[in-house]
């Protein structure tokens, strides 16, 4: 029996491109040697899921100084000069502010069992980005609670403390074949795979197209208030 749904937060519940990362990738881009701002974008993201990475085999750093140490990269890669603690700054708006999908709120507001946020971001900024939901949980689970970043099984070993639940009576709901699925599946819990645009194909886990579809699938598994 499902007694708990994990959700990840970036990507799942609220979108991954905003204003406020265009902004910062903007303003990198055009003191940069990089042709668009799409080159900048990919190999910041590229270099900064190395580094998360890093963190999991070695000292734990959070996400904000993380990003500060993707940006010096930045810089030193594409040969510019800016203030890393600002472009941080303009970040945190990203993960605070960045626009939920149609789908989420309803499917926090329906969900027929308790709902735990499980994100690779600082609590700090989760906390606040949950709050613009304004929408209840049961709990949230952050990298800093967990010490260790997706698809580390620590984090959802953590998220099992905190829900109280088992694996077998959780699902993790997630937007990433890697950090959501095979990371959930490493703490043996069952994952449900969120692929809105269809770009996976074929694939072992079994997936929804929206959060929509997800709520559904809860339903017919015999799951209620």
């Amino acid at each position: 029996m499902i007694r708990a749904v994990f959700i990840d937060y970036m990507g799942t519940l609220v979108q991954e491109e905003s204003e406020y990362a265009n902004a910062v990738i903007g303003r990198c881009f055009k003191q940069s040697k990089a042709t668009k701002p799409s080159e900048v974008a990919a190999w910041w993201f590229f270099r900064h899921d190395e580094l998360l990475e890093e963190c999991n085999k070695n000292e734990y750093k959070t996400e904000y100084e993380i990003a500060y140490r993707t940006f010096l990269l930045a810089m030193e890669h594409f040969q510019f000069t800016d203030d890393a603690h600002m472009l941080c700054e303009m970040l945190t708006k990203h993960w605070t502010c960045s626009p939920p999908f149609g789908d989420a709120v309803p499917f926090l507001q329906n969900c027929p069992v308790p709902v735990f946020v499980v994100s690779s971001n600082d609590t700090l900024y989760l906390e606040e980005g949950l709050r613009r939901l304004d929408v209840p949980i049961a709990g949230l689970v952050s990298s800093e609670m967990s010490g260790a970043y997706k698809p580390d099984a620590r984090i959802f070993k953590k998220a099992l403390e905190v829900s109280g639940c088992l694996p077998e009576e959780v699902i993790h709901i997630g937007d990433s074949l890697r950090s959501d699925a095979l990371g959930a599946q490493k703490a043996g819990i069952k994952p449900l795979l969120l692929d809105r645009y269809g770009k996976y194909g074929p694939c072992v886990f079994e997936k929804v197209s929206s959060l929509t579809e997800a709520l559904e699938w809860l339903l017919q598994k015999g799951c209620s208030r």
